[in-house]
């Protein structure tokens, strides 16, 4: 008799006791340091030259008309972004400081 009652009554006890347990594991706290690029946009009447001359270098960006184009400054190495209208879709084309293509990206 006494062990019918005894058994419930510690699991009954361990269950209301779990939750005390489970949060007293140590908390490790994980941080991420983001560091912000600067981001500059330019007047697409006045590209740099290194900008202009890749462009007009490649037969599928000549032949596209820009939206956007910036200049992006993010951890010590510099890019640029340019957005280009592709038929009402955006393609976008990074390039590097010597005009070379580093990334395209269809929208």
């Amino acid at each position: 008799m006494k062990t019918k009652i005894m058994i419930p009554a510690m699991f009954a006890c361990a269950l209301a006791f779990s939750p005390f347990v489970a949060n007293s594991s140590e908390i490790q706290l994980c941080t991420t340091e983001i560091v912000a690029g600067e981001k500059t946009k330019l007047d697409l009447e006045n590209l740099p030259e290194v900008l202009k001359n890749a462009i007009e270098k490649d037969d599928t960006a000549a032949a596209l008309t820009i939206k956007e184009a910036w200049h992006i400054e993010e951890e010590g190495e510099v890019h640029y972004k340019v957005t280009f209208d592709m038929g009402g879709e955006d393609f976008v084309r990074k390039y590097d400081t010597q005009g070379n293509v580093i990334e395209d990206t269809q929208v």
